[in-house]
């Protein structure tokens, strides 16, 4: 099934251990690991609060479709959107370092911080 090799990719691409992973999802780490190993069915709430952290869709989390951007405003302009899928993409990690960098080029331009 792909939807649990989608689950262990998202974890391992947000630096994450499968027990990080459940204390995130608020579970046991066996829970956790039957759900990633596909012993178990993830329940569709759960699937959309993974959805919702990694920030993909539920079609991408369940194997539907190979693009895992989830749903970004349309107001949006097509580089605003590019940022945000982007970003929901990289780990805590780089997201806190990416976050500094812009400030850095915010002051840089005299702007104000976020």
């Amino acid at each position: 099934m792909e939807h649990q090799n989608r689950i262990r990719a998202l974890r391992e691409d947000h630096d994450l251990t499968q027990k990080q992973a459940a204390e995130i999802f608020f579970m046991q780490l066996t829970q956790y690991r039957r759900y990633e190993v596909g012993e178990r069915a993830v329940p569709l709430e759960l699937a959309c609060q993974m959805a919702e952290y990694y920030g993909v869709s539920l079609d991408y989390l369940a194997g539907r479709t190979d693009h895992d951007a989830a749903v970004v405003p349309r107001s949006m302009a097509p580089k605003e959107q590019l940022l945000v899928t982007r970003y929901r993409r990289l780990s805590e990690t780089n997201k806190i370092r990416l976050l500094e960098r812009l400030e850095a080029l915010l002051e840089m331009e005299g702007k104000e911080q976020i």
